[in-house]
């Protein structure tokens, strides 16, 4: 889903020579060390939901009866590479449990 005020701003881009030219260099080039940083920790944080989102919808294709080598194929891996992503905890889930240091 793409908020309004988005479709908005890809719109005035899509139909202005001048605002297609400006966005054209990507917007990192100009960013600070410590803007890279901002945006890489987002970045992350994303990454992190868009695994616990691909992890949900495996839980919810195998629940409805979806074989590994079809989860697999949806990914373009082997059913067995499917398998061993899937069924080990994340590496997040890992750290979480371990005891913590004295």
């Amino acid at each position: 889903m793409i908020c309004a005020e988005c479709v908005d701003g890809y719109h005035e881009v899509l139909h202005s020579d001048v605002r297609t030219r400006e966005v054209q260099r990507p917007p990192w080039e100009d960013m600070t060390q410590k803007e890279l940083l901002e945006k890489f920790v987002v970045i992350l944080k994303t990454a992190e939901q868009a695994d616990i989102f691909v992890r949900d919808w495996v839980k919810l294709l195998r629940l409805r009866g979806v074989s590994w080598a079809g989860v697999g194929q949806a990914m373009g891996i082997s059913r067995q590479g499917a398998w061993e992503r899937f069924t080990r905890p994340r590496a997040a889930d890992r750290r979480d449990s371990k005891p913590a240091a004295s």
